[in-house]
């Protein structure tokens, strides 16, 4: 800076010339001068009326002392009585706020000033921007350029945690926060304390303030539930948290997943991760069957389980042990008396042990159809098609006799084999029709012949009474008569006898 110009608050300069012309110069209250002589600084000048004269020129530079401050000049600290300022300077990561009788008036960036103490009680407030968090009033930060100032606000249900180069430094409680603008990685994590937990680190444990949370530490082979106010929010796996405290009361219980089963109440199964545990209901008719990294566990019944299956291959097989039935449809088949058959068969079972049901086959029903084909074979293929269609119920119970012991082995039951259809071929058919058509109507003619016989017999013991009997006689000529009559218009009868008068009849 110009020695002739130490301040940037000059307001005046007057220039007069020789000790015979004398300069006056008025210094007001709020003001201070500067002299110089042949261009060099020799003299300051207080508030007030003065006459400067000499035999070189006189240049007088007035000031304001009124902002409280200016730009150091060595020549003008000089010059400056003892008491009448103070030197202030900012380094490369300092500002300065400065108040005026309590009033924030000015903002300083790092530099050299000088501080009047004449007029007004005038103080720096220096801050410290490597601090990254700056502490200091709204009214001062408002005099902040944005350039140096970052402003940050955190609402009433957040909490803030300042982050440097990567490192948790300061702890934010709600409201408008100022952070230095520096060279530096700087940014804000905002906490929602409505949740029930954050991450723990070591950072974070030594800036919260106590009270503000509680630690928990799940282990590898544990889970915890979080409950809020005694009702349960959340499922965490293995790590460390930290539990607010702030808005509600925050606990959490630990469970062991070491074991298969689950120990966690049902109500809380639905916050744990479907990786971690799964449902399975058994219904009254199942039976379930627990198999971990493919071993058998455990025989499930009727009811809900919850089954851990972190770190572990767990599956449950669904075995139905109600009665349940399946058909085969035309199944040909060829009799010892070479007749080719297709018959349609309903099977009827139960599963009674589900874990040899099971791990007997993989597809029970397939491996039940294939014994069925092979037993019907065997029992159909070894009779005749007469005994076949007069004996169905032994044909039956052969097969169920014959498939109840393999089945057993598979831990199944047969219940029923029934041989639904039995379809003949066509010219056979026609052929069965025709016999069966013959031995009806020989049959047919047997009772015939046997009831024409049985009426010869009667007529023959009929005729015998009536003739030694001659009532008899008359009564049934009689009866022959009215049967006739009833059958013509005009009848005439000559008895040929004195007893019987002659007979008319007209219809």
């Amino acid at each position: 800076m110009n020695s002739k110009n130490p301040t940037p608050n000059i307001t005046h300069t007057s220039t007069k010339g020789w000790f015979n012309d004398p300069l006056d110069i008025l210094v007001s209250p709020t003001q201070r001068a500067l002299v110089y002589r042949g261009g060099e600084l020799v003299g300051w000048l207080t508030p007030g009326n003065h006459k400067l004269k000499g035999r070189e020129q006189i240049e007088v530079s007035l000031f304001s002392i009124e902002d409280g401050w200016c730009l150091y000049n060595p020549e003008l600290w000089s010059q400056i009585p003892e008491g009448s300022a103070e030197r202030l300077t900012l380094k490369p990561n300092q500002i300065a706020i400065l108040t005026v009788d309590g009033q924030p008036t000015t903002f300083l960036e790092p530099g050299h000033y000088i501080l009047w103490q004449q007029r007004a009680d005038v103080r720096p407030w220096v801050y410290d921007t490597e601090d990254i968090v700056a502490d200091m009033p709204e009214v001062f930060a408002k005099l902040v350029p944005r350039q140096y100032l970052q402003r940050v606000q955190v609402h009433h249900e957040q909490r803030g945690i300042l982050w440097r180069d990567g490192v948790a430094i300061a702890f934010l409680e709600p409201g408008r926060h100022y952070l230095w603008s520096n060279q530096h990685d700087i940014r804000v994590e905002y906490l929602d304390v409505e949740t029930t937990h954050i991450k723990s680190s070591p950072e974070l444990r030594e800036l919260l303030p106590e009270g503000a949370t509680e630690p928990l530490e799940v282990q590898v082979d544990e889970l915890a539930i979080v409950y809020k106010n005694g009702r349960p929010k959340c499922c965490l796996g293995p790590g460390s948290f930290l539990l607010w405290q702030l808005r509600a009361r925050v606990d959490a219980k630990i469970y062991d997943t070491t074991a298969v089963q689950t120990t966690i109440p049902e109500n809380c199964w639905d916050l744990v991760p479907g990786d971690w545990l799964t449902v399975h209901t058994i219904h009254p008719y199942e039976r379930g069957l627990l198999y971990v990294d493919g071993k058998f566990q455990d025989l499930l019944t009727e009811g809900r389980f919850g089954i851990h299956q972190r770190h572990r291959d767990v599956q449950v097989v669904h075995m139905d042990m109600r009665e349940q039935e399946f058909q085969i449809s035309g199944q040909e088949v060829m009799t010892t008396d070479k007749v080719t058959l297709r018959v349609n068969l309903i099977i009827k079972y139960r599963v009674r042990d589900a874990l040899l049901a099971n791990e007997s086959h993989t597809d029970l029903t397939g491996a039940l159809y294939t014994e069925v084909q092979m037993a019907a074979r065997r029992q159909i293929g070894g009779a005749k098609l007469e005994s076949l269609l007069e004996d169905r119920q032994r044909i039956r119970e052969q097969m169920v006799e014959e498939l109840a012991v393999r089945a057993r082995g598979w831990g199944v039951e047969i219940m029923q084999v029934d041989l639904k259809d039995i379809i003949l071929p066509g010219e056979m058919k026609d052929l069965l029709n025709r016999v069966i058509e013959a031995e009806k109507q020989a049959e047919a003619n047997v009772i015939l012949r046997r009831e024409e016989a049985a009426a010869n017999r009667a007529q023959a013991n009929a005729a015998k009474v009536m003739s030694s009997n001659s009532t008899l006689m008359r009564l049934k000529e009689l009866e022959v008569l009215r049967e006739v009559a009833g059958n013509i218009s005009n009848l005439t009868v000559n008895v040929g006898t004195d007893e019987l008068p002659f007979l008319t009849h007209e219809r």
